[in-house]
């Protein structure tokens, strides 16, 4: 497999990704993809930049789009992320989930049309930065169905990843992981490379 510097496929992803989102956009994603590779989580790292350009081509995925407040207390939000990219949206969210629970104590939110938003323990080492513990859990919109529920022959159910984040001395207690067997981008990252 070959290396390349992380900066240098930093800026390359920006750069590739600038051609179908605005600057924000393009340097958040190329952030969280080449973070994610540096993880060790290919599956969630640059290799997804064709699948992202072909989503914004297709108008799966929205440039440009805001973060809609649905309802909003001192410790929650209801986001609608208008289709826009995951990690800029689910970005925007959690900054504002952090003003609130450095206010509150805590603070829970969901988001509903969102692009893919990629790695999950992204945000909750975020999470930890700030001196705060964080769960994340993502389903689908019922189009990523590959997994059967316990007992069943078909499949009915996202893979459902789940994060948790826990700050401590040193490195954070960081969990991050699908609730499937085989999560769906270690399947893509075979695919790509054509392995069984």
């Amino acid at each position: 497999m070959p290396t390349f510097d992380a900066n240098r496929l930093q800026t390359f992803a920006t750069e590739l990704l600038a051609t179908c989102a605005t600057a924000e956009e393009a340097q958040r994603v190329a952030a969280g993809l080449v973070n994610a590779n540096l993880r060790g989580y290919e599956s969630h790292g640059v290799m997804r930049l064709p699948y992202y350009i072909q989503a914004v081509t297709d108008g799966e995925v929205v440039s440009g789009a805001d973060l809609t407040i649905s309802k909003e207390s001192p410790t929650h939000l209801v986001t609608d992320a208008n289709w826009g990219f995951g990690q800029v949206q689910a970005g925007r969210m959690l900054d504002r989930l952090i003003e609130k629970t450095r206010t509150a104590g805590m603070a829970i939110g969901t988001m509903i049309h969102a692009g893919h938003i990629g790695r999950l323990g992204e945000y909750c080492e975020a999470a930890a930065d700030q001196n705060f513990v964080s769960i994340v859990m993502v389903n689908s919109h019922g189009a990523a169905v590959r997994v059967a529920p316990p007992g069943g022959k078909a499949p009915r159910l996202s893979t459902n990843p789940l994060a948790i984040g826990v700050p401590q001395e040193g490195r954070p207690l960081m969990l991050d992981f699908s609730t499937s067997a085989t999560a769906e981008g270690k399947v893509r990252v075979k695919k790509i490379a054509g392995e069984q």
